[in-house]
């Protein structure tokens, strides 16, 4: 009886081990973008780009070791010729397990200004070919934060800003096909990308 007992014990735990892969096939599967052009971030600083992500976390004196990181790309948004900015921020103190934060920045009196500050994002970042009221369309991958099971979400933008939170947002139909540019790839973490620098007085 105590050897049946482990054989389907044994079973049990197999069954859930392929279970569990199976569902990381499925979110991994989800994740990859066919198809779509995959553009890397800039890799040089730009200090107009940096005085903006300042002015916009409000205080930044990270102590050694907890310096945020940031990548971007330049990408024209709403087709008037100019270069927005789509940056993406990783440090411990804005990032969790949903992911991380992404800001849009506007070119401004010879600067940027800020757009949209987006939450609890992963890159890459996928510009549509799709526009609402003027701007392009923003897709993003939701996963994490309690989410075990990814999707894509569209983010429209309503005028004045991008929506701040995408896991409160309803997900791209399953059959849906993205298409666009998806930017910001490459490897992102916590010991790559271009440290924020502080600014002096």
């Amino acid at each position: 009886m105590k050897r049946v007992g482990l054989a389907l014990a044994l079973a049990a735990l197999i069954l859930q081990s392929a279970s569990l892969t199976a569902e990381a096939k499925k979110i991994q599967g989800r994740s990859d973008l066919r198809g779509v052009t995959k553009i890397n971030s800039e890799t040089s600083p730009d200090p107009e780009i940096e005085k903006a992500i300042v002015r916009a976390l409000g205080n930044y004196s990270p102590q050694p070791g907890e310096e945020i990181r940031y990548y971007y790309n330049r990408v024209d948004l709403n087709a008037d010729g100019n270069f927005e900015a789509i940056v993406h921020l990783v440090g411990p103190s804005i990032c969790g397990t949903g992911g991380c934060q992404t800001l849009i920045l506007q070119p401004a009196q010879g600067g940027y200004r800020l757009v949209s500050t987006i939450s609890v994002t992963r890159t890459p970042v996928i510009v549509s070919a799709q526009r609402t009221k003027g701007w392009s369309d923003l897709i993003v991958y939701v996963v994490g934060g309690g989410i075990t099971r990814g999707y894509y979400v569209p983010l429209r933008f309503n005028g004045r800003t991008y929506p701040d939170n995408p896991t409160v947002l309803p997900p791209l139909g399953r059959r849906a096909r993205i298409t666009g540019k998806a930017y910001l790839a490459g490897e992102v973490s916590t010991s790559t990308g271009i440290v924020l620098r502080t600014m002096g007085p």
